[in-house]
């Protein structure tokens, strides 16, 4: 798939593996300059070699999105480096340990909270300043399938956090669609990542039957459809929440458990 994007600078957070790693990538192909930020250095490093091996334009950036601090120094290297920013890609996600509600531990809660949602909106306060003088701008963040209509059971807070993201999509859209900044969202199914492997093969097996197209998604294909929202192409999208889960909907749904 292909998208002009030359010229543009991009963050991606969470970008070191999976479907923020798969995003950086290809949103460089398609011409874009990007910052990829993440906690694990390392592999942060790894990815942006990835980049510029192919011949694309990337920075590291090591920040917790949690952390104002870490998040006005991301933002600031990329507006200091390339002069604009014009993608965010608000990737950066943990998953929740099994955790029954009656047992929830408010320390676990609130940190997943604190990188899965008050990272997005940290990021985006400090973009959005960015973008807003020269009136455009593509947020992107990624939500959950089990945030819009379904559940996890045992894992409420990462459920909670991805609902939040939702509404936090829509109500950014509102505030910001005026000043020519388009803020949409995705909502992946299951993908092929680090956060799946914990399934069992039995709990594959039932999820899978509850997927019309027979497979997970590649974090390839999520990109694609993060990459498209990004674009100029995708100039009268905004407060868009777009389903990418192979059809699975709540009306096939079993619970996890």
């Amino acid at each position: 798939m292909k998208f002009d994007l030359e010229g543009q600078v991009a963050i991606v957070t969470g970008a070191a593996r999976g479907i923020g790693k798969s995003t950086a990538l290809l949103l460089a192909r398609n011409g874009a300059s990007v910052i990829l930020d993440d906690v694990s250095e390392s592999s942060l490093r790894s990815a942006v070699n990835e980049i510029t091996s192919l011949g694309g334009i990337a920075l590291p950036v090591r920040a917790d999105v949690s952390d104002p601090e870490d998040v006005r120094t991301l933002v600031s290297s990329a507006a200091n480096r390339f002069g604009r920013i014009d993608i965010l890609v608000n990737n950066a996600g943990i998953p929740s340990p099994y955790e029954p509600i009656q047992k929830l531990d408010l320390k676990t809660w609130q940190h997943i909270l604190d990188v899965n949602l008050r990272g997005p909106a940290l990021c985006t306060r400090e973009v959005s300043k960015i973008m807003i003088p020269r009136h455009y701008g593509r947020i992107v963040n990624v939500s959950s399938i089990f945030g819009e209509f379904a559940g996890i059971v045992g894992s409420v807070s990462y459920v909670v956090s991805k609902a939040a993201i939702i509404g936090f999509t829509k109500n950014a859209a509102l505030e910001l669609g005026p000043k020519g900044i388009n803020v949409t969202a995705v909502t992946p199914g299951f993908v092929e990542t680090e956060m799946t492997e914990y399934l069992s093969s039995d709990q594959k097996s039932r999820v899978l039957r509850q997927i019309p197209v027979g497979r997970f998604a590649t974090p390839e294909e999520i990109a694609s459809v993060i990459c498209f929202l990004a674009s100029p192409e995708a100039s009268y999208m905004n407060g868009s929440i777009v389903d990418v889960h192979g059809g699975r909907s709540e009306y096939s749904l079993e619970p996890l458990d």
